[in-house]
């Protein structure tokens, strides 16, 4: 900038250059001057920017479009004003987006700048009983909907039910979070049943012992406050004595003890 704060003329031919690189026809350039541009801070060099950041939404290339997501997330967060018809644009992709990296932080990225549409793709999601693939995006679901429970209590019921449906999910990482909300989050017997017998499952078939010792740590707890839903897992929870750790099948005895 000159001595008055404005901008440089020189920098004209910056912004063309990273224009340039924007439309690129190297996938990989492209993805790396969107991380770029993520990081700047002078309205005066992102505005002549938003029409070629905003195209790489719709790039052929999965990698672009992840990067062109990330990048209009944090330029949003700083211009909203350049970038008006960035929440409906975002929802769009998020519709039609087939991989789920890329689905995933569409997500995040509309729950953060435009919650409602985020609830409402949740809602049209939810009433569709469309499928909701990939640990990651999973992931970002759970963390999304334990926030609206706490802030729309009027609606906890349908947004647990969400997670009750997400127990059935194969990756191990989406059963924890699921048990753990449903464990911190409810209190009734249904919800703390399903939470306990999650975390059995999770003891008998994940392969890290640390991870088993924390699952421990939380039918521990569920034992103190419900020990009769304890005791109707007891076999299950035999089952874990096969583990050749003595420290975990130390704690599995104690929990198997009234």
């Amino acid at each position: 900038t000159d001595a008055s704060g404005k901008l440089l003329p020189e920098m004209i031919l910056v912004c063309n250059f990273i224009r340039n690189d924007l439309q690129h026809a190297n996938e990989y350039i492209r993805g790396c001057t969107l991380r770029f541009v993520s990081r700047i801070r002078e309205q005066e060099l992102v505005e002549p920017l938003t029409d070629s950041v905003m195209n790489n939404l719709d790039h052929k290339h999965v990698y672009v479009r992840r990067a062109a997501i990330l990048a209009l997330l944090a330029l949003y967060e700083r211009f909203p004003h350049l970038f008006p018809d960035a929440p409906e644009l975002v929802e769009g992709v998020l519709e039609k987006e087939t991989d789920v990296a890329a689905k995933r932080n569409a997500f995040l990225m509309l729950f953060n700048c435009a919650q409602e549409r985020a609830v409402q793709y949740l809602r049209k999601a939810m009433d569709l009983n469309a499928e909701m693939s990939g640990e990651s995006f999973q992931l970002a679901l759970v963390d999304t909907l334990k926030h609206l429970c706490k802030t729309t209590p009027g609606e906890k019921a349908k947004y647990l039910g969400v997670i009750f449906g997400l127990l059935g999910s194969k990756h191990p990482a989406v059963l924890f979070q699921c048990a753990c909300t449903l464990q911190s989050l409810s209190s009734s017997p249904t919800a703390i049943r399903e939470a306990a017998a999650t975390f059995v499952k999770l003891l008998n078939t994940h392969a890290d012992n640390n991870v088993k010792l924390i699952v421990t740590d939380r039918l521990e707890d569920i034992k103190k406050r419900f020990p009769d839903i304890m005791s109707e897992l007891l076999i299950d929870l035999l089952k874990c004595l096969a583990s050749p750790n003595m420290d975990l099948r130390r704690r599995i005895l104690e929990l198997s003890m009234d």
